[in-house]
């Protein structure tokens, strides 16, 4: 579930105004999402 200033983030981004920059920003907010859930999985294999 997305915190409550991951989906203010996610609304405020600018609209972009071609495809490729839009692609962009998904790839860029995917990977970065990603980064964080793995970071989380990782610490609770710490903490069972």
């Amino acid at each position: 579930m997305l915190s409550k200033n991951h989906e203010d983030y996610l609304f405020s981004l600018p609209q972009k105004s071609s495809l490729g920059e839009l692609e962009n920003t998904d790839i860029k907010l995917s990977l970065e999402f990603s980064l964080a859930m793995g970071r989380i999985a990782d610490l609770s294999d710490f903490f069972p």
